[in-house]
């Protein structure tokens, strides 16, 4: 199908609606006063159906399921390097077709696969002076298959078993069965729906940008209701003698040198 492109224009927030088929859509927002772009993703339910393969037994239908991934295109020269978080901290480096100094020598034996990892909040990827950065807001798993590009995987449904332990399909569906093969489960697959935040700008701005949206997109603002007028309490001291700086939050205080000093 031939994607299509509606775009709504306001004074709060311009959006862009595409969709590329029945089962899977996009809305793209740039809010007023933000500096990234918010992406939220409809995938679902996916068809069984691939037509674009031969079919496995002749006159039979062709189910086999899909993957479906988002991925985000840029000019940057990262050279096979991107970033993908650690539980939310840290970033860890990762790098096309290598591993690190401590794993045995590297034998490519899955290309794609191989190259995937867990994304529990954010993957980033950078050139000399520019950076991507996508947050998510649920673990998903991320690659970097070509220079400048970051994928993320949304939604899946396999209907064969990947030989990976659990021995069985992966393939969620609304009355909770699995198995085609087991039983015949026919019910309609899951229907998934997600946002990324798109982070583009110098590696500086990029870096504080980065950590007040992952706050915005992890911790949103809870609401509370109550009978007639009630002032919220604020905290009267504070253990710093100066603002942190907005790429940094402060997580845990310790003494680690009490019984030294």
């Amino acid at each position: 199908e031939v994607p299509t492109l509606r775009v709504v224009k306001g004074p709060a927030v311009q959006e862009i609606y595409q969709e590329f088929s029945s089962w899977a859509t996009c809305v793209y927002r740039l809010w007023a006063g933000k500096s990234h772009v918010e992406v939220e993703w409809t995938v679902g339910p996916i068809p069984q159906d691939t037509p674009w393969f031969p079919s496995v037994v002749p006159n039979k239908p062709n189910h086999w399921g899909k993957e479906v991934i988002m991925r985000y295109s840029t000019g940057l020269k990262s050279d096979g390097v991107f970033y993908t978080d650690s539980n939310g901290r840290e970033m860890v480096k990762r790098m096309y077709n290598k591993r690190g100094p401590s794993y045995p020598p590297l034998v490519v034996s899955e290309p794609v696969a191989g190259n995937y990892y867990p994304v529990n909040a954010m993957m980033s990827l950078q050139d000399s002076a520019s950076e991507l950065a996508i947050l998510t807001d649920v673990t998903q798993a991320g690659a970097s298959l070509k220079d400048g590009e970051l994928e993320l995987m949304v939604h899946r449904r396999i209907l064969d078993d990947d030989a990976r332990g659990v021995q069985e399909p992966l393939n969620e569906t609304m009355c909770g069965c699995n198995d085609v093969k087991a039983g015949g489960c026919w019910c309609e697959g899951l229907t998934m729906r997600g946002k990324h935040l798109l982070v583009f700008d110098t590696i500086q701005r990029a870096n504080v940008e980065r950590r007040q949206a992952m706050e915005e997109l992890s911790f949103p603002a809870t609401l509370a209701f109550s009978r007639g007028l009630v002032m919220p309490a604020k905290p009267t001291d504070s253990f710093l003698a100066a603002s942190l700086p907005k790429e940094i939050k402060l997580l845990t205080l310790t003494n680690n040198y009490a019984d030294i000093n």
